[in-house]
C-alpha cells in the first residue's frame, strides 16, 4: 500500500507531461463562422506555428510559373491571409478553388505586415465537398 502512494504522484506527474507535449501539436484551425477581427487576431498570435486555415479564396495572382498568391478570407488588401502555392502545390487547378471554401496547412509568418503561408505539396490543400 505504501508503494502505491509513493508512486501515485509519479505517475500523476507523468501522466500531465505527457498530456503537455500533445497539446504542443495542436493545429488551429481558423474558419469562415469566426469574425475577421478574430482570424487577423488569432493568425497574428500564432505566426511561427503550423496551423489549418480554412477559408474562402477570393482571387489569386499568378507572379510567373513557379509563384501563385492566393487571397484567402477576403478582396486584396482586405485579405486575412496570402497563401503562396510554389512547387508541387502549383498543379492545383485554380478554377476548383476560386470563389470556394479550402484548407491549407502550413506555417505562418508576416511579409510586409500581413501574415502569408508558403504550400509546396498538394496534400497541404484541402477543397471541402459539401
Amino acid at each position: 500500500m505504501k508503494r502505491l502512494l509513493l508512486c501515485l504522484p509519479i505517475l500523476l506527474l507523468f501522466g500531465i507531461n505527457v498530456s503537455a507535449q500533445a497539446t504542443n501539436d495542436t493545429i488551429y484551425q481558423i474558419g469562415v463562422t469566426r469574425p475577421l477581427s478574430t482570424r487577423t487576431r488569432v493568425l497574428a498570435e500564432r505566426v511561427g506555428e503550423m496551423l489549418v486555415i480554412c477559408d474562402k479564396v477570393y482571387s489569386s495572382h499568378v507572379v510567373n510559373n513557379k509563384i501563385i498568391i492566393l487571397n484567402v478570407g477576403g478582396e486584396a488588401p482586405n485579405q486575412i491571409i496570402n497563401v503562396v502555392l510554389m512547387g508541387e502545390a502549383l498543379q492545383i487547378d485554380l478554377q476548383k478553388l476560386s470563389g470556394k471554401k479550402a484548407c491549407f496547412k502550413g506555417i505562418v509568418s508576416i511579409r510586409r505586415g500581413k501574415p502569408h503561408m508558403v504550400i509546396t505539396h498538394l496534400d497541404k490543400i484541402t477543397v471541402p465537398t459539401y
